[in-house]
């Protein structure tokens, strides 16, 4: 038998080009795009890098789309119209209770890798890894001194050219949606605590990024032709750059990674951060912090959190269990309240029961894990409600990089935030969102007393601080509304 060698695969400059998917006029842009934060995840399967598609097409378009819902839902009055649009420029499955046909969308994609960049493979180091606080979920994981989960890989200094080619009278919209991409998203997972952020590269950067010596909400109106901000539409759960706050934090950097640690301190402290005073015994009144400080013997591990939230499960764990008292008394009452949950779920908890370096006695007796989700009105549990918070490297022209907190404007979903353990939800655990103290108590962390949503607390909070300034207001008035 006579083996012939297959013919060369031909170059791409001599393929035929690409039939149309719809007919018209249609227009094409081409940017230049760099990764400035570690990439994770963003392949076909959770927590990897994909190994031939670097940059995946199906992954920017469903960040594009989400952008331009972010841009553009408040111009529709029904969600039903804003489905119909949606699906219309950026495709739809079909299928459904009434057997809709799939849409193809007419918008194009192309992607270029023009520099792979490189792969980290080392653990997390809570201490000296960059963003380690936004880099939890690739951390490995050891059992008995075994190794049950590898460290997830995070890739760096990707770059990459991405080619768009839309109908006409579409382009605009797209185009805006992959400007708000690049400076309020990012590549793969976790872009909200600010991975895989970008940069634009090439000859055009001031026509898509902010230039750094103007006022960033004129900078913004320029790139987009309005005020992107500004409050309208009708109220729905779909997260909107319409009524939405801005703030930026610290000074401008020559690098994306120190304003990408900035950002993520920032959300970090809110959440669990300890003063540096370290005492012999947790304190006993109200804290402005969000953990007591850790005691003279193990000083870099803080102690309890002023958070309602552990107290509460002691409580609910001892009335399913019947296992305690526990090791640290509640402050708090045993009405329900979850404020946390509106930085996004599920939340999965695991208490320290690692008594202190140098302390005598057993280890700590504690409620086992928990987590926390929410459900709807008939009682459907849901696992996952992304956070409304961004914090990330914004990019600017000429190579800059500003830390900025961005929080979303959303509705929250009818329904309740409830605890469930590994035999079940707990039962009387739910609560509603944005309550964040029980009736008849006052909050033990500060920050929460007298504001009526968490956003309300955590903007306020941050705009305490000298190097933080306000771009775009928050405007509460409940329920995370603006």
């Amino acid at each position: 038998m006579n083996r012939t060698t297959p013919p060369a695969a031909p170059a791409f400059a001599d393929l035929s080009p690409r039939r149309s998917p719809a007919a018209g006029v249609r227009k094409g842009l081409t940017v230049s795009l760099q990764t400035v934060t570690p990439i994770f995840g963003g392949g076909y399967r959770t927590r990897e890098l994909d190994d031939v598609d670097l940059i995946r097409v199906p992954t920017v378009r469903g960040h594009l789309r989400f952008w331009w819902r972010a841009l553009f839902a408040g111009r529709f009055e029904s969600s039903a119209s804003l489905y119909e649009a949606e699906t219309k420029l950026w495709g739809g499955p079909g299928g459904g209770a009434d057997k809709a046909s799939a849409v193809r969308s007419p918008v194009e994609m192309r992607v270029e890798v023009t520099d792979p960049g490189s792969e980290e493979t080392e653990d997390i180091n809570p201490q000296r890894t960059d963003g380690a606080y936004a880099l939890f979920p690739a951390r490995g994981e050891r059992r008995g001194g075994q190794v049950i989960r590898q460290p997830a890989p995070r890739r760096t200094s990707l770059a990459f050219n991405l080619t768009i080619t839309a109908p006409a009278q579409d382009m605009a919209a797209v185009r805006d949606s992959l400007r708000a991409w690049i400076l309020f998203g990012g590549y793969g997972g976790r872009t909200r605590r600010g991975l895989g952020s970008l940069t634009v590269t090439g000859s055009d950067i001031a026509t898509w990024l902010p230039r750094p010596g103007k006022p960033l909400g004129t900078e913004l109106e320029r790139l987009f032709g309005s005020n992107a901000f500004t409050a309208g539409g009708p109220p729905r759960q779909t997260p909107t750059l319409a009524g939405a706050a801005l703030s930026t934090i610290g000074r401008i950097e020559d690098r994306g990674i120190p304003a990408w640690c900035t950002a993520v301190e920032a959300i970090r402290s809110f959440r669990q951060g300890a003063p540096l005073e370290r005492t012999a015994a947790p304190a006993t009144v109200p804290s402005a912090w969000a953990r007591q400080p850790g005691f003279a013997s193990e000083p870099q591990r803080p102690s309890i959190s002023s958070w309602p939230e552990a107290d509460k499960i002691r409580h609910l764990a001892h009335r399913e269990f019947r296992t305690g008292p526990y090791s640290h008394t509640p402050r708090h009452n045993d009405t329900p309240v979850w404020p946390r949950a509106g930085f996004g779920l599920p939340i999965i908890g695991k208490f320290q029961t690692k008594r202190r370096r140098g302390a005598s006695g057993e280890d700590y007796h504690e409620p086992p894990e928990f987590t926390l989700k929410w459900r709807e009105p008939g009682g459907t549990p849901r696992d996952r409600l992304a956070s409304p918070l961004i914090v990330k490297a914004l990019s600017l022209a000429e190579g800059r990089f500003v830390a900025i907190a961005l929080w979303l404007h959303r509705e929250w979903p009818a329904g309740e935030v409830f605890v469930e353990f590994k035999r079940g939800a707990a039962a009387s655990s739910g609560a509603p969102f944005d309550a964040l103290t029980a009736p008849g108590e006052a909050p033990w962390f500060t920050p929460l007393a007298d504001k009526p949503t968490l956003r309300s607390a955590f903007l306020d909070w941050l705009a305490l601080h000298p190097d933080v300034k306000t771009v775009f207001p928050h405007r509460d008035v409940g329920g995370g509304s603006p």
